[in-house]
């Protein structure tokens, strides 16, 4: 493959080229790129190339700059001349593209150029009426590894008219493509962006494809006015490539510039933004975009190339001024270099991975030989880098400047984001209130309405107040404790208090208080935070429920028995009232354990217990003190006829006994045995009433009595008992039958 490159004025200029080594050549790609936005002088030039290389296949873009070897022209026509050995070409163009059919167009011109063996596809668009982005996803091979480069056409910035040339065809709204064929060619491409981010994260808050009409709810135009200025705005779009909107998309930073101002103050941008999608403001950083160019070099230095073609974004061009070529100079030390300054670049990722870049240079490098060649000949000239070094030390320092304080920028944004999570999208509400008797609210977090439903409008505006929402039996206690506060010179203090959300839900909340005072020392109102705690409540409580009841029957358990007796004790010594206390087991429970399982066991604990619940009063307690063993406490009962309510009760309870429970089947029959205690009459200490309760029901147990044995007559029968010694009971059949 040999590439030769002239800067067109005449057919003279190809006189310094070995026309008839070309035209003998397998194959023949010429690329025009004219700064020169003149359909009939474009024409002129077709007709001369088709008369010098008749076989030639031929496509072209108008451009806003163009690239010869390391020298940068605008206004120029540079014609590179590609002669292959072992490689096809097949040409093709589509006609009629807007940005509506844009995609539809991409995947026709791709469907005329699907070539077994295709390496490469070098395409060119009209720069002004297609959609980018739909374009270059339109165009896709069955084979993953056609790489497509090129890009949109331009015509130095007036963004009033481009064309695209496919052999003898000049179009306006049209593309072209020609493809390269050869299982063999070595086809490499890269890219090079340097655009910084800069400025806020603007939200897109309405835009349909690739036009933008609102930005944070600014016209597209307004939002470039109030960030960029009047004079940005005014020279719209041409400015709007030197001021991309950029995002990450497929792990790269993307660009998108403006291609077109709207009456109606929307933008048409070169690709796709959607709505709701963020973006920055970009602006070029000559660090990052000449930075280790050396090294670009030394990348590419044992790869072999014959040529390389330079797709590059006008901004590029704009922004680097006469410096330019510096960027381009590497290139032109590996083989010979031509391309042209764009108005979005066609970039290929991998697996038809394909998207349009702004403000980016894309490069395509072929070679039909696997030996490594280089540019041995060509020197390049220091006239152009000498003349603007000025301009590039101050563009270097203004784009340090620009770094380093976008940088500080964006840690100072994501403290605040930090915080702002935190403080205000967090769990955290924060508040400041009056201390009058409403508690009236002088800000509010917006947080709240997450964790009440009501807004900080409705707060603030006093549509709703603490008052309304705090729990009657809390804001009496707040109130008081404030005032006590105040008087006693306290200035911060906890509170937990529960209020009635929107949707009326119950919540628990923690709040942290500070006393605000004026200047003179008095006091104006309060400021603090709250925190939701109701699941921490809610922990508390089922904690605090398993700590004192039996997990098995849901009865209280020994451990309230202990510690929560007091209350009762207290009221029933301060009134004409005696205390009951009932102990009683089950007979012959471990039989029935040992015989049917502990789950049947288990099962005939909870269906005692449950219907024992149903024959005692609502002020009495009941106890499951473990294994088969219950407690009843029967309070508030006059002295007088304690004896014959106790007598009544066991009754009711005995009854219980008298059918069988069905359990798995079986018809379980059981029995019980019940010992009793008064207090105060047989002692004014609990524990001896307890103590006096277990003592009377292991005799009733003994004596087979089949009825409640009272502690005073155990007294006066003065029988000999052990404490503690257990006879079986000598009942009848356990297990009558089975169900």
């Amino acid at each position: 493959m040999k590439t030769y490159i002239v800067d067109y004025k005449s057919t003279d200029d190809f006189k310094s080229i070995p026309i008839s080594k070309i035209n003998s050549a397998r194959s023949i790609m010429i690329q025009i790129f004219s700064g020169i936005i003149d359909k009939t002088f474009l024409s002129k030039v077709v007709k001369e190339l088709k008369d010098i290389f008749p076989k030639s296949k031929i496509i072209g873009s108008t451009t806003d700059g163009e690239i010869i070897n390391e020298k940068v022209t605008t206004h120029h026509c540079i014609i590179s001349i590609s002669s292959f050995e072992k490689t096809d070409l097949k040409s093709a163009y589509v006609e009629d593209i807007n940005t509506k059919n844009s995609f539809e167009k991409g995947k026709e011109l791709s469907s005329y150029l699907k070539t077994p063996d295709a390496k490469a596809m070098i395409c060119f668009a009209d720069g002004l009426y297609t959609n980018g982005e739909d374009f270059i996803k339109g165009t896709r091979f069955e084979n993953e590894d056609v790489v497509i480069a090129g890009g949109l056409a331009g015509d130095n910035a007036k963004f009033e008219k481009t064309f695209v040339i496919c052999d003898d065809k000049i179009l306006t709204k049209g593309a072209v493509a020609i493809i390269l064929v050869n299982k063999d060619l070595i086809v490499k491409n890269d890219y090079r962006f340097g655009w910084i981010p800069l400025g806020k994260k603007l939200k897109i808050t309405h835009a349909v494809k690739n036009r933008v009409y609102s930005i944070e709810n600014m016209k597209a135009v307004d939002a470039y006015r109030h960030y960029l200025g009047e004079d940005t705005a005014k020279r719209l779009p041409k400015t709007g490539i030197e001021f991309p909107l950029i995002c990450l998309k497929n792990g790269m930073e993307i660009a998108r510039a403006v291609v077109a101002k709207n009456d109606d103050g929307s933008l048409d941008f070169a690709g796709n933004i959607n709505t709701g999608e963020y973006y920055q403001f970009g602006l070029g950083n000559i660090d990052l975009i000449l930075n280790d160019l050396s090294k670009l070099e030394k990348k590419y230095e044992t790869n072999p190339i014959e040529s390389i073609f330079i797709y590059s974004c006008m901004a590029r061009r704009r922004f680097l001024l006469n410096g330019t070529p510096l960027e381009i100079a590497p290139f032109t030390k590996l083989a010979k270099t031509a391309g042209f300054f764009t108005y979005g670049e066609f970039f290929h990722l991998s697996a038809n991975k394909n998207e349009l870049l702004n403000e980016t240079m894309t490069f395509l490098t072929l070679s039909e030989s696997a030996k490594v060649k280089r540019n041995e000949n060509h020197k390049i000239s220091n006239d152009n880098y000498n003349e603007n070094t000025e301009q590039l030390t101050t563009l270097k320092a203004l784009s340090h400047l620009v770094a380093v304080t976008n940088n500080e920028l964006e840690h100072v944004n994501d403290i605040i984001d930090f915080e702002k999570n935190i403080f205000v999208q967090g769990p955290v509400i924060i508040f400041k209130c009056k201390s009058n008797e409403k508690f009236d609210v002088d800000y509010i977090s917006a947080n709240v309405i997450n964790q009440f439903g009501y807004s900080s409008h409705d707060f603030i505006n006093k549509e709703i107040s603490f008052v309304d929402i705090i729990l009657e039996k809390d804001i009496n206690r707040i109130r008081r404790r404030f005032r006590d506060f105040m008087q006693n010179d306290v200035f911060t203090y906890e509170e937990e208090f529960s209020v009635k959300t929107k949707c009326s839900k119950i919540k628990s909340m923690s709040a942290y208080f500070m006393i605000d005072k004026d200047p003179k020392g008095n006091i104006t109102g309060f400021n603090g935070y709250m925190v939701d705690i109701t699941k921490r409540k809610e922990i508390e409580s089922k904690f605090y429920y398993l700590a004192y009841h039996d997990p098995l029957t849901n009865l209280l358990n020994r451990g309230y028995f202990k510690e929560k007796l007091s209350p009762v004790i207290k009221a029933t010594l301060k009134g004409n009232f005696s205390l009951a206390l009932i102990f009683f087991d089950l007979n012959r429970f471990k039989e029935i354990n040992d015989t049917l399982g502990h789950d049947v066991g288990d099962k005939l604990l909870q269906m005692v217990a449950s219907s024992i619940k149903e024959v005692i009063r609502g002020e009495d307690l009941f106890f499951r003190f473990g294994g088969d063993e219950f407690v009843i406490l029967l309070s508030y009962i006059k002295k007088e006829n304690i004896v014959k309510n106790i007598k009544n009760f066991a009754k009711r309870v005995q009854a219980i006994f008298e059918k069988p429970f069905i359990i798995n089947g079986h018809k379980i029959y059981s029995s019980t045995s019940m010992g009793a205690s008064i207090f105060p009459q047989d002692s004014d200490k609990i524990d001896d009433i307890l103590r006096f309760a277990d003592k009377a029901m292991y005799i009733s147990k003994k004596e087979n009595l089949g009825e409640i044995k009272f502690h005073h007559e155990l007294q006066k029968e003065r029988n000999d008992y052990t404490f503690g010694q257990k006879k079986e009971f000598q009942g009848e059949y356990l297990i009558k039958d089975t169900v």
